[in-house]
């Protein structure tokens, strides 16, 4: 396995982050018992269009939300588990995928392979990447912003919280799917574009810059865990190569807070 491969897998690691807290969203409103019934009373901007005739990032949003099993689904939960494989075909790559996650935004990501582990995560300050090739990082400015947003326990009900900036773009042709795109920018200035399903109204794909190079995520295959829908398989595009996630399980309320913990590698950064 060559120092390229690792750099790549460092991309895909970053990327598998952030569609795990897109698409196994779920969750409590830590410490806000009141939390369901608060929501329940909120107005609906699920049919909102904006000036140029689009339904509103809101609508989107709150489509996406109801597509995914509905608020008291994703906030029924407090932590989760996702188990899944992970191939890069192109250079002979493949291996396990756990991710562990937790409400509001704790999350850690590692891929098993037979030349060694690569994982990551955010343990809600410190967002940090562990690789044998690409080195062992402590995340700064917009790459800790990523990792942040990849944490986001709540997926849809929290977008307000990560980006400060967000719009309808158009109608577009993703992948064979009519979706609409949405512009997010955070307060790094950070940009991610986000394409939803006209007929799902589910997350269909992203794309973004990650370390100066573009990035296309295509997500598919949604399966029902725990009352959760989530992608079943996410192909990433980065760097010429294919990088491919698929979920197999996904349980909840399961997770150890020790999961969370920063490597004595990252710990040592800090010190």
């Amino acid at each position: 396995m060559t120092k390229r491969t690792f750099e790549i897998l460092g991309v895909g690691t970053l990327f598998l982050l952030l569609l795990s807290g897109c698409a196994t969203t779920g969750g409590s409103m830590a410490g806000d018992a009141a939390a369901p019934a608060a929501a329940a009373a909120e107005p609906s901007y699920i049919d909102e269009v904006g000036d140029n005739g689009l339904p509103t990032p809101r609508a989107i949003l709150e489509r996406y939300t109801e597509a995914l099993g509905g608020k008291e689904a994703l906030m029924s939960h407090t932590s989760s588990t996702a188990k899944g494989k992970f191939l890069l075909a192109a250079m002979g790559v493949e291996g396990d995928v756990t991710i562990h996650a937790t409400a509001p935004d704790k999350i850690t990501l590692v891929i098993e392979t037979a030349m060694g582990n690569i994982s990551s995560g955010f343990d809600g300050e410190v967002g940090w990447s562990v690789n044998p090739f690409a080195g062992n990082q402590v995340l700064e400015g917009t790459a800790r912003e990523a990792s942040r947003q990849q944490g986001n326990f709540y997926g849809p009900l929290r977008y307000d919280d990560y980006f400060e900036s967000q719009e309808t773009l158009e109608e577009v042709d993703f992948e064979g799917q009519a979706t609409y795109k949405v512009l997010f920018v955070d307060a790094e200035g950070g940009k991610t574009t986000q394409y939803f399903s006209k007929e799902s109204s589910l997350l269909v794909g992203q794309e973004a810059m990650q370390d100066g190079s573009e990035v296309k995520v295509v997500m598919s295959d949604y399966k029902e865990f725990g009352g959760v829908m989530v992608a079943g398989k996410t192909v990433i595009h980065a760097q010429g190569l294919e990088i491919e996630n698929t979920i197999d399980s996904v349980t909840y309320d399961d997770v150890d807070p020790s999961a969370f913990e920063l490597p004595e590698s990252i710990k040592s950064q800090l010190d």
